[in-house]
């Protein structure tokens, strides 16, 4: 991730869950911007304006909106940006028909620690 500061797209339509990892991440990550979303149609809508800009996409994949997050990462690298994709869902990983490798990204079983939570992170910056 270049500088110090760095964007992170975080989706997940839970609010308590969706609460709790901003504040981590504005614990652990103060130089960084998070944007976080509750549904798929916003989210896609701020990645059209600023896709190229996220370092970090932090997707739940049962989400409300036209799509789904496995959607959402797809049009991610349709638009070719680079930004990592972890996925950090309850469900299993899906089939590779469904979800594969081109899309290069990461996936996170809840519950997750915060251990792996920032072992994520670390990663991402190396990105």
């Amino acid at each position: 991730m270049g500088g110090s500061q760095y964007l992170i797209l975080h989706l997940e339509d839970d609010i308590a869950l969706k609460e709790t990892v901003g504040e981590l991440l504005a614990a652990v990550e103060p130089q960084s911007e998070v944007q976080q979303f509750t549904n798929s149609d916003d989210a896609i809508a701020y990645i059209a304006q600023h896709g190229n800009q996220v370092d970090l996409y932090l997707l739940d994949v049962r989400v409300p909106g036209q799509t789904d997050g496995i959607g959402v990462a797809k049009r991610i690298r349709e638009r070719n940006h680079q930004g990592k994709i972890v996925f950090m869902s309850a469900y299993p990983k899906p089939d590779v028909n469904i979800l594969n490798d081109d899309i290069n990204y990461e996936w996170i079983n809840k519950p997750w620690t915060i251990e792996r939570l920032l072992d994520v992170l670390e990663r991402a910056k190396d990105h």
